[in-house]
């Protein structure tokens, strides 16, 4: 979550009108991670090959699906499958968010620089 507050409020240093945006990506995020339903209810909308990859490579929904399994389990998940299924895939997209949204940032802090939009440079 904090990559993704960077990479939308990054554009706040583009523009002032920025809230409309963060709600939508806050809207689709509660969406994409299961909030208002599980994921599993859009495998008819998305197939379930679309589904399963949401759940697989999200961060964010990885984390809640990881948690919801150790709690319908009996806290007998194995060492491989919480290190395959859940943490390694939360790692790798938690470290390509970062590097997407610092990215932007940086980006977006040098046009402002460009277009002399920011005050104190």
């Amino acid at each position: 979550m904090l990559t993704i507050s960077v990479a939308v409020s990054s554009l706040n240093i583009i523009s002032k009108k920025v809230t409309p945006f963060a709600n939508l990506v806050v809207n689709a995020l509660k969406v994409l991670s299961g909030y208002y339903f599980p994921i599993a209810a859009l495998n008819e909308y998305l197939g379930t090959d679309n589904s399963l990859w949401l759940q697989q490579n999200i961060p964010i929904v990885t984390g809640l699906v990881f948690v919801r399994d150790l709690m319908l389990s009996s806290n007998d998940i194995s060492y491989s499958i919480f290190w395959d299924e859940y943490i390694k895939s939360m790692i790798f997209g938690t470290l390509i968010a970062m590097l997407l949204s610092l990215f932007l940032y940086k980006y977006l802090e040098y046009k402002s620089q460009r277009w002399g939009s920011l005050e104190f440079y």
